[in-house]
């Protein structure tokens, strides 16, 4: 474990749901990590099993910001991977890293992703990326929205270039096009750069405020008559929300 010539290192930990519930686990897997002096980092995974795209379990994401905030309270720096747009509610509790994947197999961790496969996969319909619902929506939904709700459509959607390229083509475009992760990085960089200059209370502020709307806006949908697809609803928001207060 000791690094050559007394050099730092980032310890990698992939860790179950289960394990960061566990108080008395999560003071364990941190006394063996702190008992090595050259650790200076921990970049975590965490697998969390759900048939959900997005996390809608509040209590696993209340352990989580407990669980990180300690790993950051010992002195150590800490990169949490392999998040979904949850990742914006870890930054509302301490100084860490968050990485938020593009592709779906990089939202979620999973140690199937490790496993070899001998069966064909179908690919994932293509979703694009609402900043107003903090989700991401099949793309003929967010068409649907664009046509029947365009007032609603205007508050959830953040336009970019590459949305509009993709928006615009005659059919629809295939999920591992790269104009759908693009606008999604854009977005992103957006939601982070507006909370990077706040303290970590206006940080929950402000995306409390954010899921609140988003609330707003899935009511809205509904009310008119556009029903989502299962991923693509609201179901994370009230968790999220949960989480925060």
């Amino acid at each position: 474990m000791e690094a050559a010539g007394g050099r730092s290192v980032c310890l990698s930990v992939a860790v179950t749901a289960a394990m960061i519930e566990d108080e008395g686990f999560r003071s364990r897997l941190l006394n063996w990590i702190t008992s090595y002096p050259n650790v200076e980092e921990v970049y975590l995974m965490y697998q969390h099993s759900r048939d959900t795209k997005q996390v809608q379990d509040s209590s696993f994401l209340k352990a989580c910001m407990s669980f990180f905030n300690e790993i950051v309270g010992t002195g150590l720096k800490l990169t949490v991977g392999y998040t979904n747009v949850e990742g914006l509610l870890f930054a509302t509790v301490t100084n860490l890293t968050v990485t938020m994947g593009s592709f779906e197999n990089t939202r979620i961790f999973s140690v199937e992703k490790f496993l070899e496969s001998e069966g064909d996969r179908r690919g994932p319909k293509a979703r694009i990326y609402l900043a107003g619902l903090l989700n991401w929506v099949q793309f003929q939904d967010a068409k649907t929205i664009q046509m029947r709700a365009p007032e609603i459509w205007k508050a959830v959607y953040d336009p970019t270039e590459w949305a509009e390229s993709a928006l615009a083509l005659p059919v629809e475009p295939t999920f591992n096009q790269p104009q759908l992760y693009k606008h999604f990085f854009a977005n992103i960089h957006d939601h982070v750069a507006s909370m990077k200059p706040l303290s970590t209370q206006e940080r929950r502020l402000e995306l409390l405020g954010r899921l609140r709307r988003a609330r707003t806006f899935y009511s809205q949908l509904s009310a008119s008559g556009i029903e989502l697809e299962k991923h693509g609803r609201g179901g994370h928001i009230d968790a999220w929300l949960n989480a925060l207060l």
